[in-house]
C-alpha cells in the first residue's frame, strides 16, 4: 500500500521499484496506491505504471485530503491480501524485496509482522559520521531481531491485526499514528530484519523543506503521547543540543530532530493554552 499527496513526481520510482525488479509473480501481489486528494498528475503516473508489460494489478483509489492514517486506513478497507505491505511514495524498493519479505512470514508464521531500515539516496543534506537522516526513526539493525514497532514506511503486517487491533488513528496525522498503533498492539511479535532495508529518497529535500517537515511531524507528537498514555513535555536543552551538533559537526540530523522537538513544543503550549481557555470558561 502506498498512501500519497501531491507527489507524483516521487510516485512514479516508487511503482517502479514494485513492478519489474521484484522477481515475484504479478497474481501473487496488487499495489494498492490511496491518493489523499492529490491535485498534481498522480492519476496519469498510475495509469502508466499499471500498463506496464508484467506489472500486477495496480489499484488507484481517491479520498478528499484527510491525511495518512485517514489514508491508511482507506486502504486497509480495499485491500485483498493476507499481509499489508506499507511504502511511502519517496522509496525506492530494492530488487527482490517483496519476495523477501514474504519470505520472512512464511518461514515463521508466529510472526504478526516483519519491516527493516532505511537506507538514504542521493540528496545534497550532509550528516556527520556518526548520524543518518535514515535512521532517525532508531530501527537500524546489524542483524534480525524481535522488537514492539516497525518503521512506517517498512512494515508488511498480517491483515487479521487490523480486526484484532484496530487501524490508525485519523486525529494523528502528521506523525505518531504508527507508533500509537504499536503501542495498542503491545505483546503481538514484530521482527526487524537487516536485509529488508529500503531505499529512502532525499534528492528532492532541501535544508528548508526538511525543517518544515520535521516541524509538522512534531506537532503530532504530544496527542500521540497522550494517546498511548505518556506525558510529553517539552525539551528546550534538546533542542538546543541538536542545534549545536548541527552547527559544529554540519549535520543534517541535528537540524531535523531540534525542528521536530520544536513542532512538538508549540503543539504542547497550544493544547494547555486551549485547555486553560477551557477551564476558564
Amino acid at each position: 500500500m502506498i498512501c500519497t499527496w501531491n507527489r507524483a513526481g516521487l510516485l512514479g520510482g516508487c511503482l517502479e521499484s514494485l513492478v519489474g525488479p521484484q522477481d515475484l509473480a504479478p497474481e501473487r501481489y496488487e499495489v494498492l496506491v490511496v491518493d489523499d486528494g492529490s491535485t498534481d498528475d498522480t492519476g496519469h503516473v498510475v495509469r502508466e505504471a499499471a500498463a506496464a508489460e508484467g506489472a500486477p494489478a495496480i489499484r488507484h483509489v481517491v479520498q478528499p485530503h484527510l491525511g495518512q492514517p485517514a489514508a491508511r486506513n482507506r486502504g486497509l478497507e480495499l485491500a485483498r491480501g493476507a499481509v499489508v505491505y506499507f511504502v511511502d511514495d519517496d522509496e525506492i524498493a530494492p530488487p527482490g524485496l517483496l519476495r523477501r519479505v514474504l519470505g520472512r512470514l512464511a518461514e515463521n508464521p508466529a510472526l504478526d509482522g516483519v519491516g527493516g531500515p532505511y537506507r538514504d539516496r542521493g540528496g545534497g543534506l550532509r550528516t556527520c559520521a556518526e548520524c543518518s537522516l535514515a535512521d532517525a526513526g532508531g530501527a537500524s539493525a546489524d542483524e534480525r531481531h524481535e522488537t514492539w514497532r516497525l518503521l512506517g514506511g517498512n512494515m508488511a503486517l498480517r491483515a487479521r491485526l487490523f480486526e484484532e487491533v484496530g487501524r490508525f488513528d485519523p486525529e494523528l496525522a502528521g506523525r505518531g499514528d504508527d507508533t500509537e498503533w504499536f503501542h495498542r498492539a503491545r505483546g503481538r511479535r514484530f521482527e526487524i530484519d537487516p536485509e529488508l532495508w529500503i531505499w529512502h529518497r532525499r534528492d528532492q529535500l532541501g535544508a528548508l523543506g526538511l525543517v518544515r517537515h520535521a516541524f509538522r511531524q512534531g506537532l503530532a507528537i504530544p496527542l500521540s503521547f497522550e494517546r498511548q498514555g505518556r506525558r510529553y513535555r517539552p525539551a528546550p536543552g534538546r533542542i538546543l543540543r541538536s542545534l549545536a551538533h548541527s552547527v559544529r559537526r554540519r549535520c543534517a540530523r541535528g537540524l531535523w530532530l531540534a525542528a521536530r522537538d520544536l513542532g512538538g513544543s508549540v503543539a504542547f503550549l497550544r493544547r494547555r493554552l486551549a485547555r486553560s481557555g477551557a477551564a476558564g470558561q
